[in-house]
Parts: structure tokens; sequence; C-alpha cells
């Protein structure tokens, strides 16, 4: 990536004059005699690493594309505003040339490199937009509630069950919708067969009238019981 060659080039740029300075300090202390070379060294290697510090420092907030475009255009305008002078010091004036030589360097290298990252960029987001969408998982299906359990029937209903499944139980509406049980024995007892319609052990067969006499049967689960 165009990005990482960015870092790796400042890098380079920085570890290159950390190493000059070493170099000189280490000659500093063990050779008595030191010439102009070495410090030279260490003049261009800091004027060379300069602006890409300067790129990194300004990246840690904006893009690697915005801050090679601030310091480039900040060493064009330098080099278009300086003024031949000339000082005193033949150090200071040869720090300057080193400097302006640096810039110039840094624009060469940098040339083009905004424009190869924003392509770079650009395919990135076709390739993510060229992307499939993610499928959307079909919605599960709830599970089946369990079915509803009956409770086991009490002695009581338990002979009414079998009651029953003998046949001849029925339910009469009498006058002002009374309800009233009859079995093969007569008058039967109407709460207990409510009962176990209700808990789900019998059933009225809808065929038959309350008039005439509604039939009680039995379901699978009374059928269970009985």
């Amino acid at each position: 990536m165009i990005t990482q060659f960015v870092k790796m080039t400042a890098e380079n740029f920085l570890k290159a004059e950390s190493e000059a300075r070493a170099a000189l300090a280490e000659r500093l202390i063990t050779t008595a005699v030191v010439d102009a070379s070495a410090y030279e060294t260490v003049m261009e290697a800091t004027a060379a690493a300069k602006p890409w510090r300067d790129v990194l420092r300004i990246a840690e907030n904006r893009t690697i594309a915005e801050a090679i475009t601030a310091v480039r255009d900040r060493a064009t305008s330098e080099l278009l505003e300086y003024g031949e002078s000339r000082s005193t010091s033949l150090i200071r004036n040869e720090e300057e040339r080193m400097h302006r030589e640096a810039l110039r360097r840094f624009l060469g290298r940098t040339s083009g490199l905004v424009e190869q990252i924003a392509e770079e960029q650009a395919k990135a987001e076709q390739a993510a937009d060229e992307q499939p969408a993610p499928q959307a998982e079909e919605p599960k299906a709830a599970p089946k509630a369990a079915p509803k359990s009956t409770p086991k029937p009490s002695p009581a209903q338990l002979r009414m069950i079998r009651q029953i499944a003998k046949g001849g139980v029925s339910v009469k509406i009498l006058g002002h919708g009374r309800r009233q049980a009859f079995g093969v024995d007569g008058v039967g007892n109407t709460r207990l067969v409510e009962t176990v319609i209700r808990l789900g052990f019998a059933e009225f067969d809808e065929s038959t009238s309350f008039s005439g006499g509604r039939v009680v049967q039995l379901t699978d689960a009374g059928r269970a019981h009985a």
C-alpha cells in the first residue's frame, strides 16, 4: 500500500538521522580530531529527515495524503519565497543550502504520491461496493408450543370418565337456561361432567342438540384413563 510505503520511507529517513548523530557522538568520544565531513553528514541527514518528520507529525491527526499535501505546500512556498542572502557564518549558509536541497528532493520523491493514494482508496472503496451484501438469515420458525398436558383425574373424575366411556351421558338445557346432566342411571352430576369437559377429558358431540340431550364423549386424554 502507498500509505505504508510513505510511513516506511519516513521512518528510514529518521533512522538515518539517528544513526548519523550516534556515529558523530561516538567519534567525538573516541577520536581526538573529527573532520568536517562527520558534521556535514549529520546536517544532511537532519535536513533530509525534517519534512518526513513533519509528515508523520501531521498524520497523527490527519490522513497521510493530507499530511503530504501540507508539507509539500509549505516546501514549495519556502523555495519560491527564498531570497539569496549570505550569512557571515559559513556553517549557517551550508545549513540553509542543505535545507533547500532536502526540500527539493522531498518534492521530487513525493510527486504523484497524493494522486496514487487517492486512486488506491478509490479502488478499495469500489471493491467494497462490489462485495455482495450479506444475505439475511431466514427467520427461524418459533418452536411449537408443547401440547397442553391434562392433569391426573381425581377418583370422582375417573369414575365419570369411565361412565362416559360406557355411553349414555348427555346434557340438556332445562328452563331458565339451566343445564342438567343425565346418565344411564338417570340424573347425573352436572358439575362433575362440566369439570371433566373443562379439563380436556371429554367433549360434546356437536352433532347432537341440548334440547334433545347433547351427548358427552371422551377425548383422547379421557380414553387414556377409561
